[in-house]
């Protein structure tokens, strides 16, 4: 039988811990019924993957201190067992298990797109051939790909488009501005938002998040580097943009400065005003100031507390960082902000949503890479001068 190349990683954290192996994907036959197979001509990286790796490192990351210090040593060191690299793919169906066939869901010849959550179960996308089990709870979103984008623009959008979508749909009862252009009202609340602030606008999550948003017809104040401020107001359509390395501020002086002047929030003797926050950075600047903090309603974060881009976010670290479960818990019974820190959910129907209606020109896409060079682009996308999605090829 062919062999395939993929890429995996064990123990000792990135970069040593990536290589390059060879396998032999199943045959047909031997398809579970809800398994498809799929020729991978591109996928995508996002710093989860390199988050991941870490974490394979060090098992303690998500063990709240004092617990952590009790662990036993041989239990945060090296696993033998492989994990395989990326989430995100587009690529052709060579193969169905006979309950996709019967469903005609998909069949061999099929371009197609998606995303995995399972890659550090033997799942991952960053490999020639994938086998995918397609069955509902599996953690596994497959659409068609449009005909209008090529696999190096589909295998951009998964992992963004889904967590952007959580993210808008965690703050739409929040937005005064509720229409939806995209197909699905907003409920609208009394003590709604003017604006909807976008922390990290130039990240890929912020893009998406803007772009949607924008298509739903709402008002949008985005952070991002100076390097960016013309990307994120002139590409993603961003109404205002605030350049954080040249504030004369700090960044939530900066929000609220700009928020008064563009008219989305009152005077400060007024009171009664709303800040709707989506966090695509991390960290609790924004929560902590002592003007911005009282004013924000909703708080939605895709990272949580921590700021380092190398180690893992989002509701897994709930446990690590006590304040977030505190302000979540607050919130939920009404006290303080509404807080949440998300993760995507691995929808079908989103992604055909984003088929139909992302062009590829909104499909932002930093650069391409070689499959033999993923430590090279790993590596870019570590240093954090990224705009956009790196995507590798295979030929």
């Amino acid at each position: 039988m062919t062999t395939s190349k993929k890429w995996t990683y064990s123990s000792g954290g990135f970069p040593q811990c990536l290589h390059q192996t060879t396998y032999t994907a199943p045959a047909p036959a031997a398809l579970k019924p809800t398994e498809i197979q799929v020729r991978t001509h591109a996928f995508a990286i996002n710093p989860v993957d390199v988050q991941a790796m870490n974490l394979r490192h060090d098992t303690t990351a998500l063990i709240p201190w004092p617990l952590s210090a009790f662990v036993p040593a041989g239990l945060n060191s090296s696993s033998q067992s492989e994990s395989e690299a990326c989430c995100d793919f587009s690529g052709t169906i060579l193969h169905v298990g006979s309950a996709v066939s019967s469903s005609n869901a998909f069949e061999p010849g099929d371009e197609v797109f998606g995303f995995t959550m399972a890659p550090s179960n033997g799942h991952g996308t960053a490999g020639e051939v994938l086998t995918l089990d397609t069955a509902p709870g599996s953690n596994v979103a497959v659409a068609k790909k449009p005909k209008s984008w090529d696999h190096t623009h589909a295998a951009a959008v998964p992992l963004v488009y889904l967590t952007a979508r959580v993210c808008i749909d965690s703050v739409q009862a929040y937005m005064g501005q509720d229409k939806d252009k995209r197909g699905s009202a907003g409920e609208g609340t009394g003590n709604a938002a003017k604006w909807l602030v976008v922390l990290g606008g130039s990240s890929s999550t912020g893009a998406s998040t803007i772009q949607i948003a924008k298509a739903r017809g709402w008002k949008v104040l985005a952070t991002c580097s100076g390097r960016n401020v013309d990307f994120v107001k002139q590409q993603l359509g961003a109404d205002d943009v605030i350049d954080y390395t040249a504030a004369q501020d700090s960044v939530p002086a900066e929000v609220l400065r700009r928020l008064r002047s563009l008219g989305g929030l009152a005077a400060p003797e007024s009171g009664g005003d709303a800040v709707v926050i989506v966090d695509c950075v991390g960290g609790t600047e924004c929560l902590d100031h002592a003007e911005l903090g009282p004013k924000i309603l909703r708080y939605v974060t895709i990272v949580g507390d921590k700021t380092d881009r190398t180690s893992m976010g989002g509701p897994a670290i709930y446990w690590k960082h006590p304040n977030m479960l505190r302000r979540w818990f607050w919130g939920k019974l009404g006290w303080g902000v509404h807080y949440d820190c998300v993760i995507l959910d691995a929808r079908k129907d989103w992604l055909e949503e984003a088929g139909r209606t992302l062009s590829k020109d909104e499909i932002v896409i930093d650069s391409i890479f070689k499959f033999d060079e993923l430590p090279k682009a790993l590596e870019k996308m570590v240093g954090g001068q990224v705009r956009g999605k790196l995507v590798g090829t295979i030929a």
